[in-house]
């Protein structure tokens, strides 16, 4: 009984693999209207993915900047603060 359910189940999957690699399945799909549906709903899962990863990004921004506040920077990135020393230095050159 376990022979020919083994030996059935190994024709099985080489059809279906047969079947799938062909192209048939997806021509199908696309007849009955199913891969549509099935496009839909991996669109949707992936707008769900992107918009956590998106949340996750602001949390990590919003973490960085309060970190930057605890340094004392006031939410000035060092760049900005040597910018703003320079254009002082430079109002002071020409008055």
């Amino acid at each position: 009984m376990t022979a020919k359910y083994k030996t059935e189940m190994e024709q099985y999957n080489t059809q279906m693999k047969s079947y799938k690699d062909s192209g048939a399945e997806t021509s199908w799909l696309e007849k009955t209207g199913r891969l549509a549906i099935q496009k839909k709903t991996e669109a949707k899962k992936q707008a769900a993915k992107d918009k956590i990863s998106a949340e996750k990004g602001k949390k990590t921004a919003q973490a960085a900047k309060e970190q930057e506040k605890k340094k004392g920077n006031c939410g000035q990135s060092e760049g900005a603060v040597k910018v703003e020393k320079r254009e002082d230095a430079a109002s002071q050159n020409e008055g």
